[in-house]
């Protein structure tokens, strides 16, 4: 499990996935079960860590990148009610749900991938 998720630090495509599109989220989806089919656990039982490792490996093998998506998501250009965009960001917030004792966000992200999660979820509201 930890080969799989050390190649998630390998930089990736600087490409941000696109936001809305379906066949984007049928790629990430296909990545994600890939996967986490080759983890012991599910992708939710892993600790925040690695879990972000896990997200960031499912976009870079899906040709994205995690950071990019991140920063363009944070943009606010999107129409919050837009399933397949909540999907997209329902993706690249998965590392900070259902955080344990002793894990936070602020211990999770930098500082500009905190702001970045910030402003997307205050886009939510």
């Amino acid at each position: 499990m930890l080969a799989l998720l050390v190649t998630a630090c390998d930089r990736g495509p600087e490409t941000p996935a696109p936001v809305g599109r379906l066949a984007t989220l049928q790629t990430l989806a296909s990545e994600y079960e890939a996967l986490a089919d080759a983890l012991p656990t599910s992708p939710m039982q892993l600790p925040a860590e690695d879990r972000k490792r896990f997200v960031e490996t499912v976009f870079r093998d899906g040709g994205y990148s995690y950071a990019a998506t991140l920063k363009a998501l944070a943009r606010g250009e999107w129409d919050k009610n837009d399933k397949n965009a909540r999907d997209l960001v329902e993706l690249v917030t998965l590392p900070h749900r259902q955080l344990r004792a002793g894990e936070s966000m602020e211990g999770l992200y930098s500082e500009d991938e905190l702001a970045a999660i910030r402003a997307i979820e205050a886009h939510l509201r």
